[in-house]
This record gives C-alpha cells, structure tokens and sequence, in this order.
C-alpha cells in the first residue's frame, strides 16, 4: 500500500492541510500538543472511521470550528497497481456522516457500514491490524525489551492478531457447552411423552363427565329463571311506590324543618321588638340626665387649660435650677483645667528647649563611634589571626624539625631552620605590639561609645517628654474652650427660662374642684355612650317589623305545602309490611336463580378448562415429537463441534510454531539492512526473547550497547509490520515510527537514525513522529506543525504552508 494525497479539514487542531507523501523520509515535528499524531490519526480515521480515534468520536470535529462547517478527511492510495481515494465526512451541525470510495476515477462503495466492510477485504486487515502493520510507537518497542517472557509472548500474540484466533476457539469451545446443554434439556423433555399421553386421556374422559353434567344444570337454571322473572314484576310494582312515598315523605320532613326555622325566627324577631320598644323608654330618660352635660365639658376643658400652664410653670423652674447647678460644674472644671495648665508650662520650663537638636547630634556622633570601634575589630581580628599563624608556625618546627615544609614554597625548610625560626620569632614580636596596640585603641572607642550613648539615651528622654508636654497643652487649651462654650450656653439657657417665667400669668388651679368635675362627667359620659348605643338599636325597628310580617306570610306557605304533600302520600295507598314480604320472596327466589346459575357457569368453566389443557397437552405432545427428531440433530452438531475445536487448537500450534522462525527471518533481514552488514542473523528463542549473532555466536540483547539493544527491538517490531502485511498481501511501501527516539541520547539517535535510512528498499514511505528539532535537518521531507494563538495549528511542508 502506497500513500498519495492526504487531505484535512476541521479535524483536531487542523483548520486545513493537504499534504503530498512521496516516497521518502518524511519528519513530522512540533511541539507536544501541535497535532503531530492527528495527521497519522487522520489516516486511519479517513479508512476506518470512529473506532481509532484517540478519545470520543464526539470529539473529532474540532471544537474550534463553527458547527455549520464540515470536518473531513480526503486520501489517496495505492494498492496493488490500483488508485484509490476515500472520502469520509461529518456534516453540518449535526455530524451527519458521510463516507465514499472511488476505484480509479470511478464510485466503488458508499455509506460508512458498506465502505468499512470494502476497506478490511481490499486491505485484508481490520483497523487493529492496519495500527498494528503500519504504526510503530516508542512504548511498544520498550515493551519488547523489557518485558518478563511470559509477558513479551502474550504481547507479540496480541499484536500479531493470534488473540483472534484464541477467541474463535474460545467461541468454539463456548458453542460445544451450549449444545451438551441443549441435547440434556431436549433429552429430559422427550422423556415426559408417556406422562403427556396419561394426562390427555384423563383429560378427554373428565371432559365427558363435565358435559353430562352441564346439560343437567341448565334445566333446572331455566325453571329456577322463570319462578324468579313471575316474583319480579310483582316487586318491581310495590318498589316504585315506595320511592314515590319515600320522597313525598322526605318533602314533608322538609318542609316541618322549614315550618319550624320560621316559627324560631318569628319568635326572634317578636322578641328584638319587644326589647327595642323598651329601649325607647330608656333613652327618653337618659335624655333628661344629659341636660347640663354640654356646659360641664365646657368648664372642665376651662380647668385643664388651667393646670397645663401650672406644670409647664413648674417645668421651667426645674429646668432653671437644673442649668444653674450645671453651670456651677463646669466653672469648677475651667479653674481645673487652669492648674493642670500652669502646671504643665512649669514642666516644659525646667526642659532644655533644644533637646532633639542635640539628640540628633549625640546621634551621628554615636553612629561614627560604632564605626570606628567596627574597623578597629576587624583590625584587631586580623592581627590575632596572624599572631596564632606565626604561633602555629613555631609550634610545627619545635615538633617536626628540619622536615617542616615552608607554607608557601611547599619546600623542606632543611638548614635554614634556625634562621627561619629567628625571623619568624620576630615577626610573632612585631604582631603582638600590633595587636596590643589595636586592643588599646579598641578599648578607647568602646568607652567613647559607652558615653555618647548615655548621653543620647539622656536627650531623647527629654525630647520625649518635650513632645509629651506639648501634646498635652494642645489638649488642655482644647477642653479649656469646649468648656467655655458650654458654660455660655448654659448661661444663654437661664436668661432665656427666666424670661419665659416672666412673661407667664399667675394661674389659679383648685385641684379638688378639678377631680370632682372630672369624675361628674365620667358618669355622664357613659350615659351619654348608653344613649348613642341605645339611638342605634332603635334605627333597626322598621326592619325588624318588616321581617316579622314577612316570616308570618311564609309560615302560612310553608303549612300549606306539607298538608298537600301528606294528602299525596296518603293517597298512594302504599303497604309496608305487604312489600317486606313481597321483598323476602324476591330475595329467594333471586338467590335461588343466581345459585343454579353459578353452578351452571362453574361446571362450564370447569370443562373449557379441561378442553384447554387437553389442547395444550395434545400441542405439547406434538413438539416432544420434534424434540426427539431435534435431540439427534444436536447431538450430531455438538460431535462436529468438538472437532472444530480440536482443528482449530491444532492450527493455533501451527501458526505459532511458523510465526517465530518467520519473525526471526525478517529480522535477520532487516538487521543486515540496518547495520550495514555488522549483523546478519537474528533468532527468537521459545520465550521470543531477541538473540543477535555476533562472531559466529548467539548473544541476548543485553550483551549490547543501548543503541545496538534499541536497533534489535526495532528491527523485531518491524518484522512484525511485515509478517502482517505480508499475510494480507499487501505490498510493503510504507511504516510509521511515532516518537521512537524519544528515550535515546543523541549518539543513539543517530545511529537509529542512519540504520532507518538504509531501509528505503523495504519502506520507500518512512513518516517519523518526534518533537525533536535537531532531526530537521536529516529528513527528506519535512512537516512542521505549530500551534497559533487561536488554538489551531498551522501545517507546513518544506518550509510552506500546506
């Protein structure tokens, strides 16, 4: 199979490419992420469909495109001489698919179940085995190299389809079990014939009996009918007549209840007049009681004006007092105020009024003091070291001798000991003058600085409180003024409440007069409230007369209506005891009809029972002798079967048994290619663990360096792609190597690399996938995807957009 033109729109990440693979190396680079493998998924989808996408065929379509836009893939190949190009598409927004193949120019199949059953016989391989044939990825050749036996066995029968043949077997072996299990059910079914043929016969006598038996009861259901349809018309006659004296006599019954709900409502209403008439008797004498009741308001309104103005005078006064005693505090709190402030400006006068300025100084002179007592430690530091190096120094020829190795020529000091002994001696002299000399003056600095910082810890004492004092003060003559407002106003107030006293009236306000006045017309005023209540009833007599006359002309009515319906019932002339005893016949004669009539229907019931079952029976005994005839067929498919299943074992061991030497063979080949001839001859041992020639001598794959070790996994894997392709009659043109350089150094890149290269014979089409950038330059063709700020991804080919 040879790959042509590869068309792609809205698919993943790609808005649209067309990309021409000619019969070369061909890298496919990007970034993780950029779509490197949508092109290869691009392939297999546009020949299989859903079944290889990556995730959920929901997300074929990009999600970056509009959903009225169209995802398609369009591919050109050939095979066997032949050229073919298959277009699959998801239309619209709904995704309608939509799938043809066309065979040189010319329509071969369309729809997507048609296509993909056309697709699998011309290719000879599902889309397991096209991923399996033609796509080689980093993890499976990490899984032929490291792998336990049993493991790396079951994954090369996996990827060589051989699990497919385990699951027809499988099947087989399931079809066998499933007919031994039919033959036994089939088997304990023919053996209930004789039982079937009992049954019937009982079945057909009971069915005899039961008809004898009917015919008997429906004479005595026929008389038992006639006896009960002379006694009915009798009943039915005397039944209408109760009705009719069962509703005249509920009528009457109403109408005394509505005889009776007049009559309460007549005497009601006679007794509201009665009470009314009385009322007016009583608001005539309440009317007498009522005459001075106007001037009393009048005076005790007089009166309660009167005692206002006394408490709003006795208000005032209060109010005076209460502002004269506030004023009084707040002159005592301003003489306060006062002292607290002499007492303050005595404070700050016994301060240096320039005691942060000094601070500040004392401060930077502080400052240098800590400085210059710093770089004397640093001095003093550096003299002790060099004193304890020449001590050292001393120490180390006392014990070694002419031996001791000079620390900067690194040489034996030898003869010159004493001499160097000498000098170093007075170089110890002269540093410890030094250093006694930095100690004094380091002495000097600390005690220099010990007093600046007494003074500096003096000044800011007093400038704290400076500042203190101050704050202080601001706040005095603060509350100073507040309190001086307040007693203004407070001084405003008196002057205004005494003028307010002033321009008030003596009022004179005789209190007992007052509560015997107020509580005069309390009384009056219920009597008053007595005679309003009394005034509203008496509105209501019309009413009350009216509904009265017009109660005693329904009353009338109401007599009327019940005497008349007393005259119908008594006329129907309607006999109750007469109708129970009619009723008593009737219920027996009933009774007996629907008892002759059940056992009628029960012994009919019974024999269709019979006749059913014996039907059912009789069918029953019919498919036993099917069944029989069936169980022979059974037993005869379930014999072929188990043969099909030994056949098919037997063929699994074969294909097996040819499939190792085969591998082994192509990958002899392959190596020879690969390694330009340093290896020529692979084998795989019974655990199809790789073993490589190597003088005269098979080696495991662990003998080698990791790129030789790398370059025999991949020869077996492409073995496999040939094995595949080679059982489907496929012509071998093209391999896929997705990101099989990923675990490898550069070294073995390379060398991988150059071995693929010289594999152009075998795969003419060789499509890298890789995110590795220095391969750029190897390739023969070159595809580069890279992702856009609008999420999809540009291809190019060569350099141009594609």
């Amino acid at each position: 199979m040879r790959l042509g033109t590869l068309e792609i729109t809205n698919f993943r990440v790609i808005r649209h490419a067309t990309i021409e693979f000619d019969d070369k190396v061909t890298g496919i680079i990007g970034p993780n992420g950029s779509g490197k493998s949508s092109i290869i998924e691009a392939i297999a989808w546009a020949l299989y469909g859903n079944p290889v996408a990556r995730s959920g065929k929901d997300e074929i379509k990009s999600t970056l495109a509009r959903p009225s836009e169209d995802c398609g893939v369009s591919l050109e190949f050939e095979i066997r001489g032949e050229q073919y190009r298959i277009s699959r598409r998801l239309i619209g927004k709904s995704e309608r698919p939509e799938v043809n193949l066309f065979r040189n120019g010319r329509p071969e199949s369309v729809g997507a179940s048609e296509t993909g059953r056309h697709i699998v016989r011309l290719l000879g391989l599902d889309w397991r085995g096209f991923l399996t044939s033609f796509l080689a990825r980093q993890q499976e050749l990490n899984a032929l190299a490291t792998l336990r036996p049993a493991e790396r066995r079951d994954h090369l029968v996996g990827m060589l389809g051989i699990q497919r043949l385990d699951k027809a077997l499988q099947k087989v072996k399931e079809d066998t079990r499933l007919l031994g299990q039919e033959a036994d059910m089939i088997e304990r079914q023919v053996a209930q014939t004789e039982i079937l043929a009992r049954r019937i016969a009982e079945l057909k006598t009971q069915s005899e009996q039961l008809i004898e038996q009917c015919e008997n009861l429906a004479g005595a259901l026929a008389m038992a009918k006639d006896q009960f349809a002379g006694v009915e018309t009798t009943f039915r006659e005397h039944q209408e007549k109760q009705a009719q004296c069962s509703q005249l006599q509920a009528r009457i019954e109403t109408a005394e209840k509505t005889r009776l709900h007049i009559s309460n409502q007549i005497d009601a209403l006679r007794r509201t007049e009665d009470e009314l008439v009385e009322a007016e008797g009583e608001c005539a004498n309440l009317s007498e009681d009522l005459v001075d009741y106007d001037s009393l308001k009048s005076a005790f309104e007089t009166m309660k004006s009167a005692r206002r103005q006394k408490e709003h005078r006795e208000s005032l006064e209060s109010q005076v007092k209460a502002a004269q005693i506030e004023g009084e505090q707040i002159v005592r709190k301003i003489e306060s105020i006062r002292s607290d402030m002499s007492s303050n400006r005595k404070a700050l006068a016994d301060l240096p009024p320039d005691a942060a300025v000094q601070y500040a100084t004392v401060q930077q002179a502080l400052e240098k003091a800590r400085t210059d007592w710093s770089d004397r430690k640093s001095e003093v530091s550096l003299a002790e070291r060099e004193c304890k190096r020449l001590q050292d120094q001393l120490k180390s020829i006392d014990q070694i001798g002419p031996d001791t190795v000079c620390d900067r020529c690194h040489r034996p000091f030898g003869d010159d000991l004493p001499g160097i002994r000498e000098h170093l001696a007075t170089e110890l002299a002269a540093s410890s003058s030094v250093l006694e000399a930095h100690q004094k003056k380091l002495e000097e600095h600390r005690l220099q600085g010990e007093t600046l910082r007494k003074k500096s810890d003096e000044y800011q004492k007093q400038s704290r409180q400076i500042q203190e004092l101050g704050i202080r003060h601001e706040a005095l003559d603060t509350a100073l003024k507040e309190a001086k407002g307040r007693l203004q106003a407070v001084t405003d107030r008196i002057e205004q409440l005494e003028g307010q006293l002033e321009r008030m009236n003596e009022v004179s306000f005789d209190s007992a007069q007052f509560e015997q006045l107020q509580a005069k017309l309390e009384r009056l005023d219920e009597t008053n409230r007595r005679m309003l209540q009394l005034k509203g009833k008496l509105t209501g007599l019309p009413t009350v007369r009216t509904d009265l006359d017009k109660a005693r002309g329904q009353l009338t009515v109401t007599e009327s209506e019940m005497a008349d319906y007393v005259r119908q019932r008594d006329g129907l002339g309607f006999d109750s005891q007469k109708f129970e005893a009619i009723k008593a016949e009737f219920a027996e004669k009933q009774q007996a009809f629907d008892k002759a009539r059940d056992s009628h229907l029960s012994v009919r019931r019974d024999f269709e029972l019979a006749e059913k079952e014996r039907q059912i029976k009789s069918e029953e005994l019919e498919r036993l002798g099917e069944a029989a005839r069936a169980l022979e067929e059974c037993r005869t498919s379930r014999f072929y079967s188990e043969k099909l299943g030994l056949l098919f074992a037997d063929f699994r061991k074969h294909v097996i048994s040819r499939i190792r030497p085969r591998l082994a063979e192509l990958s002899s080949e392959i190596i020879v290619e690969m390694s330009g001839g340093k290896y020529s001859l692979v084998e795989l041992d019974e655990d199809y663990n790789l073993r490589v020639m190597d003088f005269g001598q098979y080696f495991g794959v662990d003998r080698f360096s990791g790129g030789e070790k790398d370059l025999a996994s991949l020869c077996l894997r492409l073995s496999i792609s040939l094995a595949l392709t080679e059982s489907a009659g496929l012509d071998r043109s093209f391999v896929i190597l997705d990101e099989v350089f990923g675990s490898q150094d550069t070294n073995r890149r390379d060398l991988i690399f150059e071995a693929l290269s010289r594999l152009k014979s075998r795969f003419p089409q060789m499509l890298l996938i890789t995110h590795l950038e220095e391969l750029k330059h190897k390739v023969e063709t070159l595809i580069e995807m890279i992702p856009t700020a609008s999420g999809w991804s540009e291809v190019k080919v060569n350099g141009e957009s594609a």
